[in-house]
């Protein structure tokens, strides 16, 4: 017997719907200041802002971690949080990476991870992880 994906996709969008709260997906565009000198310094101009309805999970998740392995190296203790958000959203990107990032209230999370969950080709939701 298949398995019906649009029904689970309508099961994924109904559960976060009623578990979830409104948040901003947000994407800075940056342009190059001086298209002649690329090395040069960018801008950031405008960019995108789609509303969505996300449902955190692990709230906030705390982690050590350091650039390298050397003895004298600095550690960096930082918050991360599982967020889900249903691909039925309108507006939503088909790509959801680093380069987005969450706007939660006066709260910013950084996007780490973003994993399409898609059995069978059909995007059901974005499981991302995100840095606090």
């Amino acid at each position: 017997m298949p398995i019906d994906y649009v029904k689970l996709a309508g099961v994924a969008t109904r559960l976060i719907g009623e578990n979830g709260r409104e948040v901003l997906l947000k994407r800075q565009s940056q342009t190059l200041a001086d298209p002649a000198r690329p090395w040069g310094p960018s801008a950031t101009t405008g960019g995108s802002s789609v509303p969505v309805t996300a449902v955190f999970l692990d709230p906030e998740r705390r982690q050590t971690t350091s650039g390298d392995i050397q003895p004298s190296a600095q550690l960096e203790e930082f918050k991360r949080v599982r967020v889900l958000i249903a691909a039925s959203e309108a507006g939503l990107p088909a790509e959801v990476g680093p380069d987005w990032y969450i706007e939660d209230g006066a709260r910013r999370l950084e996007i780490v991870i973003s994993r399409p969950v898609k059995p069978g080709g059909l995007l059901l939701y974005y499981d991302i992880e995100a840095r606090v």
